[in-house]
This record gives C-alpha cells, structure tokens and sequence, in this order.
C-alpha cells in the first residue's frame, strides 16, 4: 500500500516538474515486475539479474538473487533473499540490512517504516565517501528479504523513482496490500 502511494506520489511529482511529462499509463509501463521473486520495481532500463553472497545477521551466507542496472557510475539494484529457515516476517533482518547500509556512508536520512501493518520495513539516504548518494529501502514479508538500492549522484531521478517505487506482490502478482486480506503475514506476537 504505501509503495503504491508513493508511485502515485512519483506521478504528481513528474506533473509537476519534468517537461515532456509522463502520464500515470508510461510511468507503469516502466514498472518491471518479477512474478517468480514477487516484486516490482521501476528501473531506467530492464534489469540484468545474478546470484550474489548474502551475509545474515547470524553471518551464514545465503544465496541471494539481485536485479541490477549499471549506468556508469550510477547503480540500481533489487536484491531479494530467501530466508526460508527463519521467521516469515523477521523484523531482526530488516535491521540487520539497514546495518550494514549505514556502514557505507554518513547516514543523512532513516526511516523505520512499515510496507504495511505487520511488514517491517526501513528506508535510508547515506551521502558516500565518494560523494555519491546511496538510497535504500528495505522490507520483508513470507520469509524473503527485499532490498531496494540506488547509488548515483545527488538528485539523481532514477534512484528516487527505484527506492520510492518497490512494490511486493503476492502470489497473483498483484501489489500486497495487508489491509486487503490478501497477506496472510501479521506482525509478531
């Protein structure tokens, strides 16, 4: 629900701002949807995807698969994790991903944000050592981790619209909505 407010949000944004103005049909025709991983997400361009080493907060590896665009200097990348061992909704994950983003720069912005009620969540804006600005949103729901990043110059549009953009789906590929009844996930007890 609240990444779908926040494409809207993108919407009026682009109205408001750009010159050759996207309509609300183009900006969900840039929407790539991955049905199999169960995420959304608005990239510049189709994501190329790969196996990547995810470390744990127990520091096992685990398996991960991430979504990438590389322009240049500028990186945008969806990294799911399959946390199958785990609780489907673990809270401790979600922090310990934000952790290890924190340690890539001064953190200029944190949110600790729920995707929903019962699906944890956090979004940060950490300015680089290089100068470059490391945007990340971060969530979890049926034992798979999401992790939205974008590193690119300040003000860079693409990265705004990749972390704003991230949508979870459910089993139908239609975006989760906790209030809908269609996530079978609460919060924890």
């Amino acid at each position: 629900m609240r990444a779908s407010l926040n494409i809207m949000a993108l919407a009026l944004v682009f109205t408001f701002t750009a010159s050759n103005t996207p309509n609300a049909q183009e900006i969900d025709a840039s929407l790539y949807r991955d049905l199999d991983y169960r995420f959304a997400a608005i990239f510049p361009t189709p994501p190329q995807s790969r196996e990547i080493p995810y470390l744990t907060r127990h520091g096992a590896t685990q398996a991960a698969r991430q979504f990438y665009v590389e322009q240049g200097m500028h990186q945008y990348m969806v990294t799911v994790v399959a946390l199958p061992a785990g609780p489907a909704v673990d809270y401790y994950a979600v922090a310990h991903a934000a952790d290890q983003m924190r340690l890539k720069g001064e953190v200029r912005f944190e949110y600790d944000d729920a995707y929903d009620p019962g699906i944890p969540g956090r979004q940060l804006n950490i300015l680089q050592p290089d100068g470059r600005q490391l945007r990340v949103s971060t969530y979890m729901w049926d034992h798979n981790l999401y992790i939205a990043e974008a590193v690119a110059t300040p003000g860079d549009m693409a990265a705004l619209k990749l972390e704003q953009s991230l949508l979870l789906l459910d089993a139908a590929g239609d975006p989760l909505d906790t209030g809908s009844g269609n996530c079978p996930i609460g919060p924890p007890e």
